[in-house]
């Protein structure tokens, strides 16, 4: 579990973005965690060190300090995912885009070829075709610098993880329902 500031971590991303390295973000909120005790794929994913898991929420942080692990401060998803799209624009790298309806991936499009001109759109599915692992064969094509997957925790994260190996480089983030504040669809 991440531990430092939000401002430290952002830093980081964007050092390793704009080195081309390859991370892996997991914007754990309580619920990551239960999965993680349910689900051997999903503490699998949460112990490996190529995960960067930040607390997405309060109570992440609250349980940390009741075990004795002082987090900084949380650090959700959503800031996350604008900041990646603000660094991407300035470093002018690639983004693919999976998950959430086919109506709120064209508005999230819509948005970052407005506000994010330099960030070039590498692709953009929704989150409803039945062969996900067939659009990660795609993105491992492409080769885009920023991947966000929008199909909720515990599958956007199961998802990344099966196809992370495969990849040299690229921030890789489950946003959940980012996509939908993202876009202005909610």
């Amino acid at each position: 579990l991440y531990k430092g500031s939000a401002k430290d971590f952002l830093a980081s991303v964007r050092d390793k973005l704009s080195k081309n390295e390859k991370m892996f973000i997991v914007t754990a909120n309580p619920e990551a965690f239960i999965y993680g005790q349910q689900q051997q794929e999903v503490e699998a994913l949460l112990l490996d060190e190529a995960t960067t898991v930040v607390a997405d929420g309060i109570g992440i942080v609250k349980g940390a300090k009741k075990i004795g692990v002082e987090v900084e401060e949380r650090l959700p998803g959503i800031d996350i995912a604008e900041n990646l799209l603000q660094y991407g624009n300035e470093l002018e790298k690639s983004v693919f885009f999976l998950g959430a309806k086919q109506d709120v991936i064209d508005a999230l499009c819509a948005m970052v070829e407005e506000k994010y001109p330099s960030l070039k759109i590498a692709g953009a599915v929704n989150g409803y075709v039945d062969d996900k692992d067939a659009v990660f064969e795609e993105i491992k094509k492409l080769k885009p610098d920023i991947i966000m997957v929008a199909l909720g925790i515990p599958a956007q994260e199961k998802l990344i993880y099966k196809h992370l190996s495969d990849f040299e480089k690229g921030i890789f983030v489950g946003v959940g329902g980012s996509f939908d504040v993202l876009s202005g669809t909610k």
